[in-house]
């Protein structure tokens, strides 16, 4: 019968504890712990070694596997969504700000050129108000201790707003059609920076929402060609 992996992987331990000295720590966590971190046999016998560590005292890697578990977890959990019932307020807080934020996007861009007259010159600066809404948002996920690109993305959507809001409605600034590359260049390097912090950290929650979003990306962005 075929032996498991983890009780082979620990019995290497066993047997190079007593040459760790001799071959000395570095050589150890590199030649033995990164191998097996990015495959499947390190899953299981990196926590067979945490666990025999812990059991028996003798750690010739250091931290070693202890980072590099942390390492795995995150990563599976960075674009696998295999933790989206660990989500906890604040990660639902950023998703359905991030999908309310994508929607009046598209419903803005669908009716902007229809409704010229009626919605978008009377009514156009709401979308640009949303930015004050965003940065409130990210102040909390900030305080809620958050990581940062969790809660970039508001304080770039109220950056891009202000200016916006500038362009179109203070010094209303016509650089759309025809094209004013001085203006249209920061104004579309900020709206997409936005917008791509509250997309791709939808991939550390959850795949399927990341995918979601990528199709309403692609929508909003038609639209938005299309309607000058």
């Amino acid at each position: 019968m075929e032996e498991p992996p983890h009780d082979s992987f620990s019995k290497v331990l066993k047997s190079i504890h007593s040459s760790s000295k001799l071959l000395g720590q570095p050589y150890l966590d590199s030649a033995i712990i990164l191998p097996y971190a990015g495959g499947h046999l390190f899953q299981g016998d990196a926590f067979a070694t945490l666990r025999f560590q812990q059991a028996t005292g003798v750690y010739p890697f250091g931290g070693a596997v202890q980072k590099q578990i942390a390492r795995c977890q995150s990563q599976r959990g960075a674009f696998g969504g295999e933790h989206m019932h660990k989500l906890d307020n604040l990660d639902r807080l950023f998703i359905a700000w991030a999908f309310f934020f994508q929607v009046v996007l598209i419903v803005h861009f669908a009716i902007r050129q229809p409704l010229y007259e009626t919605y978008t010159l009377k009514y156009g600066w709401i979308v640009y108000a949303l930015g004050i809404l965003a940065a409130a948002i990210s102040i909390i996920l900030l305080l809620g201790g958050k990581h940062w690109f969790f809660w970039i993305g508001g304080f770039l959507l109220f950056l891009f707003s202000a200016f916006g809001y500038w362009i179109d409605y203070v010094a209303k600034i016509q650089f759309r059609n025809p094209v004013r590359l001085d203006v249209a260049i920061p104004f579309v390097i900020f709206y997409l920076a936005a917008v791509m912090f509250y997309w791709f950290p939808l991939g550390r929650l959850s795949r399927p929402l990341w995918f979601v979003y990528a199709v309403l990306f692609v929508i909003g962005t038609i639209l938005n060609i299309a309607s000058h």
